[in-house]
């Protein structure tokens, strides 16, 4: 019921994730309520709380139920009334900003102020740099944080000294406080004036894109919380001359939800207040945007229940049929769950990067395949490790022949799923895919390995290297055999065919799984190079053929941002800029798609358009001629238009948005290709780049062939082929292709190079995935293995024995001894690798920079010589960037001036100020080249830095970021580190088996000595012959075996000692023998059985007299406390684990009364002990047995005799009182008493007083002769009821007694009988108070079981001599009495089923301890 309501739960949410509705989010909750209390009623049952994994599948249930419900909630009320919805959204994120802004205004005036007075009165020469930096630390501590926070001190109008990151330049923010707005930032900034100083604190409120993503602005994370779609900052003034172009436009008002507000901010005074807006999306974008949001969280709750709900069903249950059934849970998860929605957070889900249709959703992303194949191989290890029925062998030869045959195509079907992006394939993903694929490969193997086990007899097949030896071979030859372009000869496929049918044809052995996984993890790794190379060639010759024809999602990407370019035309006065034209580029989808653009800024001139901003991903390819005519049709134009241009290479589309004030602004979109390098400007943009991993491909361009409208044949003729169909070739480790394309300047060739990678190097990446893979299985197999406590016995083993032994000690000892420096050698390679790498691209910076600095563009072609000249820096800066394919920023003063594309002079990816280092080294010390990593955003730059001295004594800083496409150099970084992955994991593996043939061999000797020690230790001797039933391993033959052969010398004197102990051991076995056959003997004839057990308590000897009191057979070896009766073996068990050197007792067995005595051997020092048990005996004990039967019945029958004479004693006593009366009535009758009246009534009185005292002793004897099972059953009594009665009654009586009662005050029930239990009570206090006590105390307690009544006094005692008889008929330490109370008590609690126990001592008082069954 439990497994069922878990697994509806988990189902209901997952149908919830695929069709959100209230009906199924209820379902879900009312399941797991269901479940929690069902659980709850039986922890409170069996009294054990509540287990871990219930928990967390509470837990995990809750936090699914509540972004469910919170879901829910949002989305009714969008559908509701979504207009009240967003607007409670934008009111609270406005309050929000306005707090927000409030208190980060209030920062910054404390730290102007603060600023201000760090640098007052300090008097600072420009070249001092320890007064510079003294400034620099003291304003370290008040800049830092997010959003983004700095500070300066601004003297003379340069910066002095600063702290923090500054988007914009400190000496255009005005006095006061307020927000200044740039096209890509909106800064909230306060100043203080100190003299002659300035200092300014700011704080990053907005980044617009791409700015926000180099950027930490405040809005980030409050859009995010409130679900906005972005805040907007703006300039009242601005927006007023906005608000008049939409008047004069005829255009419609701003809606209420796009109206400005107000930003109220703390001292601003007079000055204008900010204007923001929040933008919200519409009510279905909204409703969308929750629903994937609940998804993205929802996702994984669902997937971790599901594996809750696993590991707490195998836990619970070893069943076979239930543990497989509920594998149908996850199975049914991944069918129904879109996992699709966890594609932004793991690329593995991503089914734009895997999809194959042969298995639905269970291979709808490489993530869904994974667990697919995963679940299924749980399944198949259970049934493994379960060793179920196997199948019959036809049905076990077909699985076979089916798998075989059929494995490779399936998984070739798999494989084809895979679909590499265009700008490389992430290691992640990479691996995600081997993994995928291996499972897949695994599940099949596994089935078809099962099946063959089945359908072998056993003992045949074969050996379970031939499988894996013949898998990798075929991997082996898979990039040899690769045909150009597209896979291998047709008959490759046999090769898997072959590999896969030997192990199906493995014997059985604990190897094949291992087999099974080398096979698979070999065929994976072939299937993803397989596909990765296919994947490849069919996306070159996309892009091939995307040179001659624009790709449509080009065009309408375009037409999206035209239309948002024409908007802003519209409305503003100002012409497009370079910053507003990056900030709607990066809003675009063309930025997301990664197409190459260009975007610039055109105004009309006397000769021409002239260029006035450019901005863009990669250098200008288009002709100028075609462009100036498509700049020329666009001024007629009132509407943005889409013309298509000749570009190199290919064709590219220009998009004009015309401006009213005559400028136009073009946007030209060209090929994705990789023929060109995209500019190193957008390393610094913040825009989409691609993974900096391995590219798929390369495409060159090899000249232009033939004129555009040259025929075919002609085209042909001139490059020298038959004909223009592309030809591929294979030429060692790489693909060619070649193509003819009609391209706009004429039929061009076109080359693609497709890198099929060297032998070594896939090598090299197969194993380490073919290790990873076994680490894959080995844990799925060992979930089984630790659901049925695998894990708890492996830990108790290894805190147990193994970590103890000297061997693991010494495998442990080894192993660290080779893997610690493997690892330390392997860590160092990989750092002094990155090292080396960061060295390497240092240096080709620092190259650069040295160029750029002493580059000056006035020198004729080919010079090199320092600028003397007063040329400014406009004049150099572009044209040294574009000679070394870089991007050159400059800071003058520690202020960026100037960068060779404006684009990144506006958006100021490191900050308007060098960093403060920096600036103390290169800036002003004597450092001339420094290079730092650099933070943009989420990604880190190495950026070179170079100081130049310029004309008129300046000292200008110029910066370079490293290039982060050199394909060469990441692929020597990539494939060395795959090396030094392989060798640690390699050199892991061999310390591992090298430590453990070490170990075997230093401790073969010590193994041998153990064997001995453990053979002589069993009594061998050497060269005896093993008796049968004898474990060999015990006898004589395994010690001479031990000690045969020439050990080692250090282990010869070690060896010669245990011969020598084993001889001397022989003879002192031989004395010990002869020893325990005397003591046979003797103790064979005596009339006492005697019985010998060593300290475990197993037989040592045992005479034949023994064995017949016993009537049972008393073999050595055997447990004496498994063949004595149960009560002895109890003695028995009590006696072996107390301290008592010797112990009586007497025992009923059989009839018979025996008197029974344990000795413990060697508790005196007895020097015999050892011969009665042999040498192990030492600790055992001796068991004596006499027979009493005889004494006890002629004790008996003295005792019955005696009770005869006290019967009649105490008859005759009170005959004679009566006789005495009756004569005297008699007499008196004869007198003629006058009296007689008075002397008839005297005598009769005590006439009947002897009577009653006769009726009393009658009844007594009565009672006592009376069976148990005769006497009515016991009922529950309250005890502490009974006790306080007594104890009353006994209290009205005359005495000295103290008597005291505990424990009564709460009623205490037990089985017994009232009445009964008076008398016995009564009959224990009387004999108390007759023993002459002071002091009686009565208590009652229990323990749940049984319930105790103690009373104890302060009397004479009793004599130890006599206290075990006080319970026998007629005994007693008095005079008067009957001498029956405490056998009639015995008797009356016995028959309740209880007992009562005796504990006294001599003039110290008597403790009577009655013990009853709680009712």
């Amino acid at each position: 019921m439990a497994t069922a309501l878990a697994s509806g739960a988990v189902l209901a949410g997952a149908i919830w994730l695929r069709e959100p509705r209230v009906l199924y989010l209820a379902a879900h909750a009312l399941a797991t309520l269901g479940l929690l209390a069902l659980l709850a009623r039986r922890a409170a049952r069996g009294g054990r709380g509540l287990r871990v994994p219930t928990l967390l599948f509470a837990v995990g249930s809750a936090a699914f139920t509540g972004v469910a419900a919170l879901a829910e909630r949002e989305v009714a009320r969008l559908e509701g009334n979504g207009a009240d919805a967003l607007a409670e959204r934008r009111a609270g994120a406005l309050a929000e900003l306005a707090a927000d802004a409030d208190r980060l205004a209030r920062w910054a005036q404390e730290s102007a102020g603060r600023a201000a007075d760090a640098a007052a009165g300090v008097a600072v020469d420009a070249d001092s740099v320890p007064v510079r930096r003294q400034l620099f630390d003291r304003l370290a501590g008040l800049a830092g944080g997010a959003p983004e926070r700095a500070v300066v001190v601004l003297r003379g109008g340069r910066p002095l000294a600063w702290a923090g990151t500054h988007r914009v330049s400190p000496d255009s923010l005005p006095d006061g406080v307020g927000v200044f707005r740039t096209p890509l930032y909106a800064v909230l900034h306060a100043s203080v004036r100190r003299g002659g100083d300035r200092a300014i604190a700011t704080a990053l409120l907005h980044a617009a894109p791409p700015a926000d993503g180099v950027a930490r602005a405040l809005d980030r994370g409050l859009v995010r919380r409130h679900g906005l779609s972005r805040l907007e900052f703006a300039v009242a003034e601005a927006e007023a001359v906005r608000g008049a172009r939409r008047a004069e436009l005829g255009l419609a008002p701003l809606p209420a939800e796009s109206a400005w507000r107000t930003l109220p901010l703390a001292g601003a005074g007079a000055a204008e207040p900010p204007l923001v807006r929040a933008l919200t999306p519409t009510v279905a974008e909204a409703r969308q945007r929750a629903i994937a949001d609940a998804r993205r969280i929802g996702t994984p709750a669902v997937l971790l229940l599901t594996i809750v709900l696993l590991a707490a069903v195998w836990r619970s249950t070893d069943r076979l049929r239930h543990r497989l059934a509920t594998l149908a849970v996850p199975l049914a998860v991944i069918a129904v769950a879109p996992l699709n929605a966890l594609s932004g957070t793991s690329p593995l889900f991503d089914p734009a990067l895997y999809f194959a249709r042969i298995g639905w959703r269970f291979t709808a992303s490489v993530g869904a395949l994974a667990a697919t194949c995963a679940t299924v191989l749980l399944g198949l290890f259970a049934l493994l490790r379960a060793r179920a029925r196997p199948a019959p062998r036809p049905v076990a030869a077909f699985a076979v022949a089916t798998v075989a045959l059929g494995g490779p195509f399936v998984l070739r079907a798999l494989s084809r799923g895979i679909a590499p992006p265009a700008l490389g394939v992430p290691l992640g993903v990479w691996v995600g895919w081997q993994v995928g694929l291996f499972l897949a490969a695994s599940a099949i193997l596994v089935t078809g390995a099962a099946a063959g086990r089945a359908a072998l007899p056993r003992g045949r097949g074969l050996h379970p290297l031939v499988a894996p030896v013949l898998a990798g071979g075929a991997a082996m030859a898979a990039p040899a055999l690769w045909r150009a372009p597209f896979g291998w000869p047709e008959w490759y496929p046999a090769l898997w065919i072959a590999a896969i049918a030997a192990l199906a044809l493995t014997r059985r052995t604990a190897a094949v799984l291992v087999a099974a996984t080398a096979v698979a993890g070999l065929g994976a790794a072939t299937l993803v190079w397989s596909a990765t190379v296919r994947s490849r060639v069919e996306l070159a010759v996309r892009e091939v053929q995307a040179l001659a024809s624009p790709e449509a999602d080009a065009t309408t990407f375009a037409e999206r941002l035209g239309r948002r370019l024409a908007a802003d035309a519209a409305l503003r006065d100002a012409p497009f800029t370079v910053a507003g034209l990056l900030r709607r580029f990066a809003e675009s989808p063309l930025a997301a798609a990664g197409f190459p653009v260009a975007l610039s800024t055109w105004v009309p001139a006397a000769d021409g358009d002239s260029l006035v901003a450019r901005v863009g991903t990669t250098t200008w390819r288009v002709d100028s001629l075609q462009l100036r005519a498509v700049l020329a049709a666009a001024r007629a134009d009132t509407a943005p238009a889409i013309r298509a241009v000749a570009a190199r290479p290919g064709i590219a589309i220009v998009l004009t948005v015309p401006h009213p004030s005559g400028w136009v602004a073009a946007v030209t979109v060209f090929p994705r290709t990789r023929v060109f390098a995209d500019d190193p400007a957008t390393t610094l943009l913040g825009l989409p780049r691609g993974t900096g991993e391995e590219p798929p491909y390369t495409v060159s361009l090899l000249g232009r062939v033939a004129r555009p409208d040259a025929s075919p044949a002609r085209v042909a003729e001139a490059a020298g082929l038959a004909s223009l169909t592309p030809r591929w070739a294979r030429t060692e480790d790489e693909l060619h292709g070649d193509w003819l394309l009609p391209l706009p300047d004429g039929w061009t060739r076109v080359h693609v190079e497709v890198a099929l990678r060297p032998l070594d190097v896939l090598v090299q990446r197969g194993a380490l995935l073919t290790l990873l893979d076994l680490l894959v299985v080995g844990a799925l197999w060992s979930l089984p293995a630790m659901a049925d406590g695998a894990g708890r016995r492996w830990w108790r083993w290894w805190t147990g024995a193994w970590r103890r032994s000297f061997r693991s000690r010494l495998t442990v000892a080894l192993f660290a001894f080779f893997a610690v420096p493997t690892s330390a050698f392997a860590i160092w390679s990989y750092r002094q690798l990155q090292a080396g790498d960061r060295q390497l691209r240092a240096l080709l910076i620092t190259e650069a920079l040295r160029g750029a600095a002493a580059e000056d563009p006035d020198a004729p072609a080919g010079s090199e010589r320092p600028l003397v000249s007063n040329a400014p820096v406009e004049r150099w800066l572009g044209a040294s960037a574009a000679r070394f394919a870089t991007t050159l920023l400059a800071y003058d003063g520690g202020l960026l001036v100037r960068a060779s594309d404006p684009a990144v002079l506006a958006l100021a990816p490191f900050g308007r100020l060098l960093p403060p280092a920096l600036m103390l080294g290169v800036g002003l010390g004597e450092e001339v080249t420094d290079s730092r990593v650099l933070r943009i955003g989420e990604r880190a730059a190495l950026v070179g830095f170079r100081a130049r001295v310029v004309p008129g004594g300046s000292r200008l800083v110029l910066a370079a970021p490293a290039r982060e496409d050199d394909v060469a150099l990441a692929q020597r970084r990539r494939d060395l580190g795959f090396l030094v992955v392989l060798a640690a994991a390699g050199g892991a593996l061999a310390a591992l088996w090298l430590s453990g043939v070490a170990a075997r061999q230093l401790s073969r000797p010590v193994g041998a000595l153990q064997s001995a020690a453990l053979v002589i230790a069993g009594g061998a001797r050497a060269g005896e012959r093993e008796p049968a039933g004898r474990s060999p391993a015990l006898g004589g033959a395994a010690l001479t075996a031990a000690l045969a052969g020439e050990p080692p010398t250090e282990f010869r004197p070690v060896f010669q000692a245990v011969r020598r102990m084993a001889a001397d051991l022989d003879a002192s076995r031989e004395a010990l023998d002869a020893a325990r056959r005397r003591t046979a003997a003797v103790l064979r004839d005596v009339a006492s059985g005697v019985v010998a057990c060593d300290e475990d308590g197993v037989v040592t000897l045992a005479n034949p007299r023994a064995e017949a009191l016993l009537e049972r057979a008393l073999a050595p070896g055997v447990p004496l406390e498994e063949t004595a009766p149960p009560g002895l073996a109890v003695r028995l068990r009590a006696f072996r684990d107390g301290a008592a050197a010797e112990e009586e007792f007497d025992v009923e067995l059989h009839g018979r009364h025996l008197r029974a005595r344990l000795t413990r051997l060697g508790a005196h020092g007895s020097g015999a002990a050892p011969a009665l048990g042999g040498e192990g005996d030492a600790r055992g004990a001796v068991l004596t047995l006499d027979d009493m039967t005889e004494l006890t019945r002629a004790q008996r029958v003295l005792a019955w005799g005696e009770m005869a004479r006290q019967v009649a004693h105490e008859i005759k006593n009170p005959l004679t009182p009566i006789r005495l009366g009756v004569q005297h009535l008699r007499r008196a009758y004869r007198d003629g008493r006058s009296d007689f009246d008075a002397i008839l009534e005297r005598n009769v009185e005590r006439v009947l007083a002897e009577i009653d005292r006769l009726d009393e002793i009658a009844r007594a004897f009565s009672r006592y002769g009376t069976a148990p099972a005769d006497g009515p059953p016991p009922v529950p009594v309250d005890v502490a009821a009974v006790a306080r009665d007594v104890v009353a009654l006994e209290r009205l009586g005359q005495g000295s007694v103290a008597w005291e009662l505990d424990g009564a005050e709460l009623p205490c029930p037990a089985r017994a009988r009232e009445d009964e239990l008076r008398e016995v009570l009564l009959n224990l206090l009387e004999n108390a108070r007759l023993a002459n006590a002071r002091r009686v105390r009565v208590e009652v307690g229990g323990d749940g079981e049984w319930v105790r009544l103690r009373v104890a006094d302060d009397g004479d005692g009793i004599p130890d001599d006599v206290l075990p008889r006080i319970f026998e008929p007629h005994f007693s330490t008095r005079t008067s009495g009957s001498g029956l109370g405490l056998a009639i008590s015995r008797r009356l609690v016995e028959r309740w089923g209880g007992t009562i126990a005796v504990e006294s001592r001599r003039g110290s008082g008597t403790t009577l301890t009655v013990a009853l069954r709680a009712g």
